[in-house]
């Protein structure tokens, strides 16, 4: 089933009668679990069409969504997880939507860079302008993958990388935080993340990087 992501700035369009309806496809980043809560919104496990007995809950409280694969565990909500699954979805099939030269005798191939456009990406932080878009898909290179991504007006979001990642930069500035440090790459540079590292990618103002990971298929390491 295909998950759908809602962000706080949409999230209050699904609120009806002080309720929202929280179906097995939804899942809400934390900024909008946040802003239902302030706003004494009510959760409801499924649609009312089909699940008019279903318990109500204070939003932030678990919900069992009544159905053999809980979107919810009674704890807490691996939001980082449910994102990378997301991407995972989103990025599916969307490579090729741009400029590529291939020699399909050999596999070589060429991407024009000017001509991606990346997608949204939310990080579930309002504010932050995130956008990236794979540029190869998985029968193309099965072993590396990579992509285009671009940060604007000085966003910042966590991250877990559970893969190895090179980045170049294209164009502004990237910064990697790392606890008390930060690493900065500048246009030309290049960045080698290793798997396991635990970051906040960040820009002062905007970056337009191309990230080459191992292995290819990132968003569901």
């Amino acid at each position: 089933m295909k998950k759908k992501l809602i962000g706080a700035e949409t999230v209050m369009k699904h609120v009806t009668d002080g309720v929202f309806h929280l179906d097995e496809d939804i899942i809400l980043t934390p900024a909008a679990r946040d802003l239902l809560r302030d706003n004494r919104v009510l959760l409801m496990a499924g649609t009312s069409a089909h699940n008019q007995n279903a318990p109500l809950a204070p939003c932030g409280a678990p919900v069992c969504m009544n159905c053999s694969e809980c979107v919810m565990d009674k704890q807490e909500v691996n939001i980082e997880a449910l994102i990378r699954k997301i991407v995972a979805e989103q990025l599916s099939g969307k490579a090729g939507e741009f400029e590529k030269i291939v020699d399909k005798e050999s596999g070589v191939f060429c991407v024009k860079a000017a001509t991606v456009t990346p997608e949204p990406f939310d990080t579930g932080k309002k504010g932050d302008k995130v956008f990236i878009t794979d540029v190869v898909t998985l029968e193309e290179s099965p072993r590396l993958g990579f992509g285009i991504m671009e940060m604007q007006e000085g966003s910042a979001f966590d991250w877990t990388l559970r893969y190895d990642e090179v980045d170049y930069i294209i164009d502004g500035t990237l910064e990697i935080l790392l606890d008390d440090r930060k690493v900065i790459a500048h246009k030309g540079d290049i960045l080698f993340i290793p798997q396991h590292s635990t970051i906040t990618f960040s820009t002062p103002d905007s970056a337009r990087f191309m990230y080459v990971t191992y292995p290819a298929d990132w968003s569901n390491q």
